[in-house]
């Protein structure tokens, strides 16, 4: 590869994280960390401020935090009885220079120094696009051994623009799948390094690389397949790699060691935590290796990998190509054609398959840097066979990236559903800019119990607004139930339920958005009773609400208004099931 296009590619991959950088500040409540460390992120994170700023790893720390990061925080109780991080620490070693510099914006700038305030959070967003951005730089320098630069180019910025990467590199960067799509397209390009010349100092580099990427998701550790069959091509150079490893022993023993000298913190962790160094974390959580759910997984509208990214069948259609190449061209054939199955069987046999709250299959996008090859030769052979054919090719490719920037948009805004989405709800918002009213009645919210314990995949349509009511009893007259309708708010506005003069109720069940926090108050004649913050938790499978316990006053005075705030934000939330007893 000739040193101008490294340095074209080093400027792309600047280019690439200015604009990952200005959508995310666009995109991303950053007057809020809590919309960047949240969910998975928490348990990924945690480590560093437990470590480095409370020297405290059994999470104590946590319930002197604000109230906001007590109920965030995920962790749970061990056999010992101690407070452990269900993830485990892979990710918290790639944080770590970001984490460090966000700490020392905390200090300097007189924000909270407690590891979860707003410079924190930007921090981590730096860092998911950060890795993107390198992992563009190393799939362009791959790709480019085998293509014609313009190609490379090409499919490096498509793995980006044209796929969930795009919103897992940017509004949702902190998540695991930027660090591990660097990863693994790291740990190929040292691969082949490997092969060109080998020698200790890339070994070790390898290791290195296998034990981050099985540190963050053990079941990622299939990409040993790479290194291990890398332009192998039939039995004859099967049985040469194997003479090729016994003849470097050394190599193979160091990289060995090196991975596992990775893991030594985490289980140190686990034995302090619950007294056994290989401790499953997970819990109640597993896999029905008998029950994968591959169509659903691949084409279904819930979370299709092939519906949200189409982009990647592109790809599939790549490995048949790839095996009518010539030798020089197969390298990566067989290693690609047994990985690419096996890790869609196991990425679909996990009991929540649709990975909770995401945009597509997040699952997948950890291994797009195996999917680079074969959508290269697509790409090379489209823009190759006439030059008519361009024509047709590039416009295909520019609508995949558009498709995935306007859904990411829907995404963002709330339009696009995280977990429900289903055929009708897909084509009602198809091409629209504002949300239909009727789409919350066309969503089916997944069984979670049902597929946790069971295996099996049931969803139930969402309540549609003529089901919503509203009853209350006034000095023990009852009320005829009231239509309360879907109530629409954003940022700085709220929503105000009247009910004439006075309300007597035990409780106020609501369901609102499992990742934003609200602010609820209680008024009687215009004047405020009562008022707090409440958080969301999950009282039954895929509803989630919040049981709001109404204080002494309230009960015995009543009420006569609610407004009820989001706290930060502007996307338009939909309340419902709303009923006060």
């Amino acid at each position: 590869m000739v040193l101008n296009q490294i340095k074209q590619l080093k400027l792309c991959a600047f280019v690439i994280f200015s604009i990952l950088f200005f959508y995310s500040l666009s995109s991303v409540k950053l007057h809020n960390a809590t919309s960047v460390i949240n969910s998975d992120v928490t348990a990924y994170y945690t480590y560093l401020p437990a470590v480095f700023i409370y020297q405290d790893v059994e999470l104590k720390f946590i319930n002197n935090l604000p109230n906001v990061w007590y109920q965030n925080i995920w962790r749970y109780k061990t056999k010992t009885d101690k407070s452990a991080l269900k993830m485990t620490s892979g990710l918290a070693i790639l944080y770590l220079p970001f984490f460090l510099l966000g700490h020392l914006l905390a200090t300097v700038l007189e924000y909270p120094p407690n590891g979860y305030s707003i410079p924190y959070a930007i921090m981590l967003l730096v860092a998911g696009i950060f890795y993107t951005s390198a992992a563009f730089y190393y799939t362009g320098r791959l790709l480019a051994k085998y293509f014609k630069f313009s190609v490379a180019l090409i499919t490096s910025l498509l793995l980006i623009f044209a796929t969930n990467l795009l919103i897992y590199s940017s509004s949702l960067g902190a998540y695991s799948h930027a660090f591990n799509f660097f990863l693994f397209t790291f740990f190929l390009w040292k691969t082949i390094e490997y092969y060109d010349l080998p020698n200790i100092k890339t070994a070790l580099t390898l290791g290195l690389t296998f034990g981050l990427i099985t540190l963050i998701r053990p079941t990622n550790g299939l990409i040993a397949l790479f290194f291990i069959l890398f332009n192998v091509i039939n039995l004859k150079g099967f049985i040469t790699r194997c003479k090729l490893f016994l003849n470097n022993y050394t190599h193979i023993l160091l990289l060995v060691s090196i991975a596992i000298l990775v893991w030594i913190p985490q289980l140190l962790y686990w034995n302090h935590i619950s007294g056994e160094f290989f401790h499953y974390s997970y819990g109640d959580e597993g896999f029905f290796f008998d029950n994968p759910r591959i169509m659903r997984g691949l084409f279904g509208f819930r979370k299709g990998w092939l519906i949200y990214t189409p982009i990647m069948s592109l790809a599939l259609i790549g490995l048949i190509i790839m095996a009518f190449l010539n030798k020089t061209r197969k390298a990566f054939f067989l290693p690609t054609i047994i990985f690419v199955p096996i890790n869609i069987y196991i990425v679909l046999s996990w009991w929540c398959w649709w990975y909770g709250g995401s945009f597509g299959q997040r699952a997948f996008i950890d291994s797009y840097a195996t999917l680079a090859i074969p959508l290269a030769f697509v790409i090379e052979r489209g823009l190759s066979l006439n030059k008519r054919m361009k024509y047709i090719v590039l416009p295909i490719l520019v609508f995949f990236v558009y498709l995935n920037c306007f859904q990411s948009w829907q995404f963002n805004t709330g339009m696009l559903h995280y977990s429900s989405m289903t055929k009708s709800a897909y084509l009602r918002i198809w091409g629209k800019v504002s949300k239909p009213h009727d789409l919350y009645c066309l969503l089916k919210r997944p069984d979670y119990k049902a597929a946790k314990f069971e295996g099996i995949d049931k969803s139930y349509y969402s309540k549609c607004p003529n089901q919503i009511t509203l009853t209350s009893e006034e000095a023990g007259i009852p009320f005829k139930p009231k239509t309360a309708g879907i109530f629409r708010i954003k940022e700085n506005s709220f929503i105000s339920i009247h009910y004439g003069k006075k309300v007597f109720a035990q409780k106020l069940n609501i369901a609102l958005d499992e990742n934003d926090i609200y602010n609820v108050s209680f008024f009687l004649k215009r004047e405020l009773v009562d008022k707090k913050l409440f958080y969301i938790n999950i009282d039954e499978p895929g509803v989630h609400l919040y049981n709001y316990e109404l204080s002494e006053k309230l009960k015995n005075e009543g009420f006569d208004e609610i407004k009820i705030f989001p706290i930060g934000g502007d996307k338009k939330y939909y309340f419902s099931h709303l009923s006060i007893e």
